[in-house]
């Protein structure tokens, strides 16, 4: 019988009769190399799912396996995995509620393995039988893009110090620009200055400079 638990559980997320029955000494490398000597073992399995198929009397999850933390939460680093393996839930599983991508964490009872083509080579799977299944929320960290690369236009010339600092540069420009643009300056090119001016000066300049000198300037205009 599996269970489902919601993201919503809390830390203790696999039931104490089912933690008894775990092997603690039991890897998924060692189930991957010899899965026939290890039928029969309960382990914990952790990874992102990569296809969900319901089949006649099952759901088929095809999961990249990874690392866990303290709380078998599995890891953000695919590089890590040590292989894939197919996890089997008998109940009735919709496929659309563990989409591609899904991070897991299971309780299985390994039943041995199976052959299938993976692309253009054979590839052994190891298979367990889901006796607990834990869906993990999505991450809520997105990528790390560079300042530079979304703001090109608003930030000229190199970083100035620590990454603090160059935050602090860039969002003085945001306000530079957001109070030229709602006051009307550089519309009056005596008001205005050149981008290659500005360019040469954003070197020399500190940070709160351009800011103090562009209220200055709206000051003059009203």
């Amino acid at each position: 019988m599996g269970f489902l638990l919601p993201a919503c559980a809390g830390p203790a997320i696999i039931p104490l009769d089912l933690e008894k029955q775990i092997d603690p000494k039991a890897s998924f490398a060692q189930v991957k190399e010899a899965p026939t000597t290890h039928r029969g073992t309960v382990i914990v399995l952790s990874g992102e799912v990569l296809d969900a198929t319901r089949l006649k009397d099952r759901t088929r999850l095809t999961i990249l396996q990874l690392p866990t933390d303290g709380n078998h939460a599995p890891t953000m680093d695919l590089s890590q995995s040590r292989g894939r393996f197919l996890a089997f839930q008998t109940e009735f599983l919709d496929p659309a509620t563990v989409p591609n991508g899904t991070r897991i964490t299971i309780v299985g009872e390994v039943s041995g393995a199976t052959t299938e083509l993976l692309d253009e080579m054979e590839y052994t799977y190891p298979t367990v039988t889901i006796k607990f299944l834990k869906v993990w929320p999505e991450a809520m960290q997105p990528p790390y893009v560079p300042i530079r690369a979304l703001l090109p236009s608003l930030v000229w010339g190199p970083p100035i110090g620590t990454p603090a600092r160059m935050r602090a540069y860039t969002e003085d420009r945001i306000t530079d620009c957001m109070v030229r643009s709602n006051s009307g300056i550089g519309k009056n090119r005596t008001n205005d200055i050149s981008h290659s001016e500005r360019s040469e000066e954003s070197l020399n300049e500190q940070p709160n400079a351009w800011k103090r000198r562009t209220f200055a300037s709206l000051k003059m205009t009203t």
